[in-house]
C-alpha cells in the first residue's frame, strides 16, 4: 500500500474486516468487539508488523486470519517536483489522445497477439479536458505568481502592470475563487448525505450539483489560464498607446464585473472577519472552560487560570475603545480600492500551494511508479519499490510452519488501493515469473498462482495506465509489445491467474474504473476480472477514500477469506 502513515494500510484493512465481521455476528452497529493481536514476526528473514483477527465462518466456526502491509511510501518521499507532475500529466494526456485518436480502436498486446478495443467516445473529450486544465492551471499559475512579484510594494510595477491589469486579474482571481468554494460546498453536502440511500433524489441531486460545478471549475480554469497570456498582451500593447484601463468590463459587461466584484470583495471580507471572530471566541470559551474545571479542581493553578481570565476581561474593557476605533479604521480600508481588491489574493495563494503540494504527493507517486515506459531519473526509485514490496511479499509466501514441512499458508488474499493495486499487479506478476524460473519441483518455488485465492483492487487505475501508457513507443512492433507483456504473465496465460480477481470501482471515482484491457474482449475463462460497483461511493472526488468505509470492499474480503 502507499498510505502516508506506517501501519495505516494495517489498521484500515483490520478494523474493516472486524467491523463487517461484527455485522455477521449479529452485534448492534457500534458494539465493542474484541481488539486484534498485534505482532512483530519474523518470516523467511523478514521482520514484519502483522494484525491477527478472528472471523466467523459461514459453518459456525471461526478461522484466524494475519494482516500484513508492505509500506514504501518513504521511497518517494522528496523525490518528485512540481515539474516532473506537469510534465507527467501533459505525457500522459498526449499519449491518451494519440491512442483515443486511432482510426481502428485501441491495440493491446494480449494473450499473445495484438486484441483491439473500443474507445468510449468520452475518452478523448476527458484527455482533451485534462490537458486544458494541466495548460491552464499552469498558465494561471504562472501569471499570478508574476504579477504578485513584479507588483511589489518596494518598487514602482511597470507601466503595463497598473492597476487596470490588476483589476483584471482580480477579477480573474474572484471568478476562480468563487467555483472552488461552490464546488467544494457541493462536495460537502454530497459527503453530508452519504447516509441517504443511494438512488434518493436529495443523493442524486447533491451528485448531480458537484458534477456541474466540477465542469465549470474546469472549464473556467482551462478558459482562464489559456486566456491569460492574451490578457497581458492586450495590457501591454493598450498601455503603449493610452491609458491603463481594465479590459474585461469591456468583454464581459461593466455592469456584470463592478457588480460581482463587489459582492464577492464584500462577502470575502465579511468570511473573513465571521472566521477570525468564531476562532477568538472558541479560545475564549475553551480558556473559560479550562479555568471554570481548575476552578472546581482547586489548587494553585486554579489561582493562575482565575488571573489570566482576570486580565484578559481588564484588558479588553481598557481597549473597548480603541478596537471601535480599529473597526471604524477597518471600514475606511474598504474604500480603498485596491486593498480591497488584493484582498482574495492571499487565499489563492494558499490554495494554489496546497494544490501543488497534493500533486506532488499523490499524482507525483504515480509520476515516478507508473512512468516506466520512459528513460528517466526515476528508474532507480521503481526499482527499489518493487524490490521493497517484493521482499516483503515473498516472506509471506515463503513463511513456513515451525517443523519447515510445509508453507504456513496455504492460501493468502492480495489486496491493492489506487496505485498499491498497480504495485500488487506488478508484484503478483513478479512472484509468478519467479515461480517459472525455479526448478521443476525444487523448493524455491512459491507457488503464488494456485495459492493466492484472491487479488482485490479498488480505485485502480490499472486500466488507465494500460490505455494511456500501453503502446512502448510510437514506433512500436509486435517484438516489443510482446516483450513488455512478457513480464505480466498475468495476461498472457489464465493459468498465472489468481483464483479470482475482484475489482471494486465507482463512477464518481475519476482514478478508478472497470478493468477491461488485462481480458479478452469476448472470453469465457472463470477467472476474468469481476468488476463491482460500489453503489456508496458517490462523492465526486472524494469516492477514491470511501471505499474503505463502505460495505462492499470488506464483503468480498470477509467471504472469501472465511470460504
Amino acid at each position: 500500500m502507499g498510505q502516508q502513515i506506517p501501519f495505516q494500510t494495517l489498521e484500515l484493512v483490520a478494523d474493516g474486516l472486524r467491523r463487517e465481521d461484527a455485522r455477521r455476528r449479529g452485534l448492534p452497529p457500534g458494539a465493542a468487539f474484541p481488539a486484534p493481536a498485534v505482532r512483530s514476526v519474523l518470516l523467511d528473514g523478514e521482520r514484519l508488523a502483522r494484525a491477527e483477527v478472528r472471523l466467523a465462518r459461514a459453518d459456525g466456526g471461526e478461522r484466524e486470519v494475519h494482516v500484513y502491509e508492505a509500506y514504501w511510501a518513504p521511497l518517494t518521499e522528496g523525490q518528485v517536483r512540481l515539474r516532473d507532475v506537469v510534465a507527467f500529466l501533459f505525457r500522459g494526456a498526449a499519449n491518451g489522445i494519440v491512442n483515443a485518436a486511432r482510426k481502428n480502436g485501441f491495440r493491446r498486446w494480449l494473450f499473445d497477439e495484438y486484441r483491439r478495443f473500443d474507445v468510449p467516445g468520452t475518452a478523448l473529450l476527458s484527455l482533451l479536458a485534462t490537458l486544458g486544465v494541466v495548460l491552464g492551471l499552469v498558465a494561471l499559475n504562472g501569471g499570478i505568481a508574476l504579477a504578485a512579484l513584479v507588483r511589489t510594494p518596494l518598487k514602482d510595477p511597470p507601466r503595463w502592470l497598473g492597476d487596470g491589469l490588476f483589476g483584471d486579474l482580480s477579477t480573474v482571481v474572484n471568478l476562480v475563487l468563487t467555483l472552488a468554494m461552490l464546488f467544494a460546498g457541493s462536495l460537502l453536502l454530497s459527503r453530508a448525505l452519504r447516509r441517504a440511500p443511494p438512488a434518493s433524489r436529495a443523493r442524486r441531486a447533491a451528485g448531480a450539483l458537484s458534477a456541474a460545478f466540477f465542469a465549470l471549475a474546469i472549464a473556467f480554469t482551462t478558459l482562464a489560464g489559456l486566456s491569460l497570456p492574451l490578457l497581458f498582451w492586450a495590457h501591454i500593447r493598450c498601455t503603449a498607446s493610452g491609458p491603463d484601463r481594465e479590459l474585461l468590463p469591456h468583454a464581459l459587461g461593466s455592469g456584470f464585473v463592478s457588480g460581482f466584484d463587489r459582492i464577492f470583495e464584500t462577502a470575502f471580507l465579511a468570511f473573513a472577519a465571521a472566521t477570525l471572530a468564531a476562532f477568538l471566541l472558541i479560545g475564549a470559551a475553551k480558556l473559560l472552560g479550562a479555568a471554570g474545571r481548575e476552578w472546581k479542581a482547586g489548587g494553585r493553578r486554579a489561582a493562575t487560570y482565575a488571573l489570566g481570565v482576570a486580565a484578559v476581561a481588564a484588558i479588553a474593557a481598557a481597549f473597548v475603545g480603541e478596537i471601535r476605533a480599529a473597526a471604524g479604521f477597518c471600514r475606511e480600508l474598504l474604500i480603498w480600492t485596491a486593498l480591497r481588491r488584493g484582498a482574495p489574493w492571499p487565499i489563492l495563494f494558499l490554495l494554489s500551494a496546497w494544490i501543488r503540494s497534493l500533486l506532488v504527493q499523490y499524482p507525483g507517486d504515480v509520476a515516478a511508479y507508473v512512468g516506466s515506459h520512459t528513460l528517466d531519473r526515476f528508474n532507480d526509485l521503481r526499482a527499489k519499490i518493487k524490490e521493497t514490496v517484493g521482499r516483503k511479499a515473498r516472506a509471506v509466501y515463503g513463511a513456513r510452519e515451525p517443523d519447515g514441512s510445509s508453507f504456513a499458508y496455504t492460501a493468502i488474499a492480495v489486496v491493492g488501493h489506487s496505485l498499491g493495486s498497480v504495485v500488487a499487479y506488478d508484484t503478483l506478476n513478479r512472484l509468478i515469473l519467479d515461480d517459472e524460473a525455479a526448478p521443476a519441483g525444487g523448493a524455491v518455488s512459491l507457488d503464488a498462482a494456485r495459492r493466492t485465492r484472491l487479488l482485490l483492487t479498488f480505485g485502480s487505475p490499472l486500466d488507465k495506465t494500460a490505455f494511456i501508457f500501453g503502446m512502448q513507443g510510437r514506433a512500436t512492433s509486435e517484438g516489443r509489445e510482446a516483450m513488455a507483456a512478457a513480464v505480466q504473465p498475468m495476461i498472457c496465460d489464465y493459468r498465472f491467474r489468481p483464483r479470482r480477481w475482484v475489482n471494486i470501482h465507482s463512477p464518481w471515482d475519476i482514478v478508478s474504473g472497470p478493468l477491461d484491457l488485462y481480458d479478452l474482449p469476448s472470453g469465457t475463462d472463470a477467472r476474468r476480472i469481476e468488476n463491482l460497483r460500489d453503489d456508496d461511493a458517490t462523492t465526486l472526488i472524494g469516492a477514491h477514500l470511501e471505499y474503505w468505509r463502505n460495505a462492499l470492499l470488506f464483503d468480498v474480503l470477509h467471504r472469501e477469506l472465511t470460504a
